[in-house]
């Protein structure tokens, strides 16, 4: 019987060994699947459109010169904006931004009334921005929207590990009234 204990307690004693010793490898490999973790790959995009109706002072410096008893309403202000900023996992990037105010014109030539524009083109990071007034007589919010309905961002990117990614944005769903 003396036997029987000893083999008892050495096992019990092996277990308590054998659990610590698996929890312990458990947790080593927790902790470097945290600190090894593969950096993220997916660049940041941020894109912001949205119409406005100008504020008195915005409207007095709004010629309206050749238009029929024009009225403040007859105005929006369209503000859009454009981020991509990438990590150094991204090897190379392609951006397709749509030129609004030509979109516009394109479509009818007396609603782009008159604006400026911003690109910015660095190695980790593109910015492109829009601050345009659009005359907006005789529309709603569909027929401004109907007017952007072919605007598209198209981006693409590949990453370190030869992954090739798109993402396209149509403005028309993303356009805000404020």
């Amino acid at each position: 019987m003396h036997t029987d204990n000893k083999d008892k307690i050495l096992n019990k004693h092996l277990n308590k060994f054998l659990n610590t010793f698996i929890a312990g490898i458990l947790l080593l490999m927790l902790m470097s699947m945290l600190m090894f973790k593969s950096p993220v790959e997916d660049p940041e995009i941020n894109v912001s459109f949205v119409v406005t109706d100008l504020s008195e002072e915005e409207y007095d410096s709004v010629g309206t010169t050749g238009l029929n008893n024009p009225q403040i309403n007859d105005f929006k202000k369209v503000n859009f904006s454009f981020e991509f900023k990438q990590s150094d996992n991204i090897v190379s990037r392609n951006l397709s931004i749509p030129d609004l105010p030509a979109i516009l014109q394109s479509r009818d030539e007396t609603r782009y009334w008159y604006g400026s524009n911003t690109k910015q083109d660095n190695k980790n990071m593109v910015l492109y921005q829009y601050e345009f007034v659009m005359y907006t007589k005789g529309l709603d919010k569909n027929g401004i929207s109907e007017y952007f309905e072919t605007a598209k961002i198209q981006t693409s990117w590949v990453t370190k590990k030869e992954e090739h990614i798109e993402k396209e944005i149509v403005l028309k769903d993303i356009i805000q009234y404020n």
